[in-house]
């Protein structure tokens, strides 16, 4: 639809800023990697910024927005199908968490035996380079199994960090009033976190799902024009 294309171009858009300029021609990186390096040499630089703002702070006010409209990352897996074979298993929910701490002692290795990207630009971008490849591998390889956003549903150590307080977000995808839902299922359809959104909105509620990144290709699905984003009391 023209909402959802108009969407997708300014993620699109976002994301080659933060990737393509912030990240290769200005030398940042934004990935949580960068946040130990630094910590080890005591910088506080765009990594923790990104942190801190993006997925802590901001999450109280649109959840996980972020991961649909900035993430360079997603951008490209939003191009991939979203529907797989099969379902996540219930214990991949926790693996982000052992991905932070694999990240952790990675680093940590790597800044022993002198590989340290604080204080070196060209060794930052080739690192960027290398951890975005992996990243991308990652999410090609679980895609035919698991659907599009396999990597950010499984894996990705910020979504999993915004998770945390993503289900207080003041802005929630939620139903209109005075439009029934009819349970088609098309919008459960196109949601890349596989979320049952047609039961919220049959049942008059928000997607209180701290998963949901706000995407709305749920609200450009829906034929019937039920859905919205709304702003409500963070605990509805």
């Amino acid at each position: 639809t023209e909402r959802l294309t108009q969407l997708l171009n300014e993620s699109w858009a976002l994301a080659l800023f933060f990737f393509g300029y912030l990240m290769m021609a200005v030398g940042v990186n934004f990935h949580l990697s960068q946040v130990f390096f630094d910590a080890l040499a005591w910088v506080a630089a765009g990594a923790l910024i990104q942190l801190v703002v993006a997925r802590v702070l901001v999450p109280f006010l649109f959840g996980n927005g972020f991961c649909s409209t900035c993430c360079w990352n997603g951008a490209v897996f939003d191009l991939l199908p979203h529907r797989g074979r099969r379902e996540l298993a219930p214990w991949t929910r926790y693996l982000p968490y052992a991905v932070i701490l694999a990240t952790l002692a990675l680093v940590w290795l790597l800044d022993r035996s002198g590989f340290r990207t604080s204080a070196d630009a060209g060794l930052r971008r080739s690192w960027v380079l290398a951890e975005n490849g992996v990243i991308f591998a990652a999410g090609l390889a679980l895609t035919p199994l698991f659907g599009g956003r396999a990597y950010c549903r499984a894996a990705c150590p910020f979504h999993a960090i915004s998770r945390l307080f993503a289900g207080y977000s003041v802005v929630k995808v939620g139903p209109r009033r005075g439009v029934a839902c009819k349970r088609c299922g098309r919008c459960q359809a196109v949601c890349p976190f596989h979320l049952p959104v047609a039961a919220y909105a049959a049942a008059g509620e928000r997607v209180r799902s701290s998963d949901c990144i706000l995407c709305e290709r749920c609200v450009a699905a829906c034929p019937q024009g039920v859905l919205q984003l709304t702003l409500g009391r963070p605990w509805e």
